[in-house]
């Protein structure tokens, strides 16, 4: 709901009701540079009133990255958001988003909702075996485009998933499986390499127990999202609440964590299959999608309704995530298909139909040396087994498991090979280049609109004036 003071000398609120022939849903992308996904969720959160848990997106991108993602807000005007256009100084560098492409939806988005990615990748200072020979470097990067066309390549999860500092992401996620909440918050609050100086001492203050979380939390900078709110959290219900602590994160933070757990297994498990198995075909006892153009759905979010704070009096919820989901359809042996040693000498299915679970309550395992029994060993290393996937703390950490591919091939794919001197120039143009590009060449096209005009006026004025003369003289 969009909210207006009553009365601008009394604080309380009046709702307007959302207008009816409006989806509740408004879709943007945002293009962002030297920050986060997350940080960039608060930092919309926190500018336009908007709680965390309704603002939506299908993935995190890497921060060192020049990216352009979707996001949803819920019941958000586009006026609202329509001249976002932000910029700051991050780390002696400057961070920039800029929202756009505004439509109204019907369902919100939601992580591993992401059908794929496009990327545009810049290699600089190319060298084979120390060489940096054109020719040399040209044959070595052909080659290695070329087996990658063919064959594709192994669907590990990025480092990204995991974190750049302090503790892995998954380690944060055992953790909160295995529901000591204390250790989950130790861990996000240790200390990364990269960080300030102040950031480092806050936070061992906090591990050491010379501060206490008020102090800690008035220690960090703005831009420590996720350890000022636990702090915040700890300082408002004392040191025995370190599970509320992990609750008051926002929904899309604190299921990431136990997202990256369920990745930490499949990269393991997708070692172990190609390891056993190559990477060139499938076999006996494999999980294969049975039906064409189903699309991975790693880390869906099972179990998940949020009611809205703004219709708390209402028997309204605010569905985030569909019960019915295609995980669960995934999970089916109808979707999911063992092979048998038909379906292999009848090579009706190729290593690009090879999927792996990211592990839950309820998923299909392969009937191999890759099977449960493998995932079990992966779990017990944590101390762990698939129980720890059904939670009875809270339903955000209930996670039924899905499925994703283990080898895949790029497509639309194309090699462009130059030479540079200057390292700061962008040898690429980022969405935003391109914007500015188009907007300066409108700007061009109405200025060349208006002179021509312009020179048109001064024609027809030229014309009738010399009319006007000729008429003078014959009356003359």
């Amino acid at each position: 709901f969009e909210k207006k003071y009553a009365n601008k000398n009394k604080k309380h609120f009046v709702k307007e009701p959302w207008p009816s022939d409006l989806p509740p849903y408004l879709k943007f992308a945002l293009y962002k540079e030297n920050t986060g996904t997350m940080e960039c969720a608060s930092m919309l959160a926190e500018k336009f009133s908007i709680s965390k848990n309704h603002i939506g997106f299908s993935g995190t991108k890497d921060k060192r990255a020049i990216t352009t993602q979707y996001f949803t807000a819920y019941k958000t005007l586009k006026a609202k958001l329509e001249n976002y256009n932000y910029s700051w100084k991050s780390r002696s560098k400057e961070a920039v988003t800029v929202a756009g492409n505004f439509s109204y939806v019907d369902e919100p988005l939601r992580l591993g909702s992401l059908k794929g990615n496009r990327f545009s990748v810049v290699l600089r200072e190319a060298k084979v075996s120390g060489s940096d020979d054109k020719s040399r470097v040209e044959n070595v990067v052909r080659e290695a485009w070329d087996k990658i066309s063919k064959y594709g390549f192994i669907n590990y999860f990025g480092f990204q998933r995991f974190g750049s500092g302090g503790s892995g992401t998954h380690l944060v996620g055992f953790e909160i499986m295995k529901q000591n909440w204390k250790k989950a918050v130790e861990l996000i609050m240790l200390p990364r390499s990269n960080e300030y100086k102040n950031i480092h001492k806050a936070k061992l203050a906090y591990l050491t127990e010379s501060a206490s979380p008020m102090e800690t939390y008035s220690s960090l900078p703005k831009h420590c999202i996720i350890e000022r709110m636990v702090m915040l959290s700890l300082a408002k219900n004392g040191e025995s609440g370190h599970q509320k602590a992990i609750e008051s994160l926002p929904k899309q933070t604190k299921t990431l964590y136990i997202h990256a757990a369920q990745s930490y297994f499949f990269n393991r498990a997708s070692n172990h299959r190609v390891e056993l198995y190559g990477s060139n075909e499938p076999v006996i006892g494999d999980l294969v999608r049975e039906i064409e153009n189903v699309e991975d759905f790693d880390c869906l979010e099972d179990d998940e309704e949020l009611e809205d704070a703004d219709e708390q009096h209402q028997d309204k919820k605010i569905k985030l995530n569909d019960e019915s989901s295609d995980v669960e359809e995934l999970g089916n042996e109808k979707k999911i298909r063992v092979l048998t040693e038909n379906d292999i000498l009848a090579k009706k299915f190729n290593i690009f139909d090879l999927v792996l679970p990211l592990p839950g309550y309820s998923v299909v395992f392969p009937q191999n040396l890759c099977g449960k029994k493998f995932y079990e060993e992966l779990l017990k290393e944590q101390d762990l087994d698939l129980n720890a996937f059904r939670s009875k703390a809270s339903r955000y950490f209930n996670l039924k498991g899905t499925y994703r591919s283990v080898v895949v091939k790029p497509n639309n794919i194309s090699l462009d090979i130059r030479s540079y001197t200057d390292n700061t120039v962008r040898l690429i143009p980022t969405d935003l280049d391109r914007l500015k590009e188009v907007h300066a060449q409108s700007k061009i096209s109405d200025s060349e609109n208006v002179n021509e005009r312009q020179k048109e006026k001064e024609n027809d004025s030229a014309l009738v004036a010399t009319e006007d003369t000729q008429m003078d003289k014959q009356q003359g």
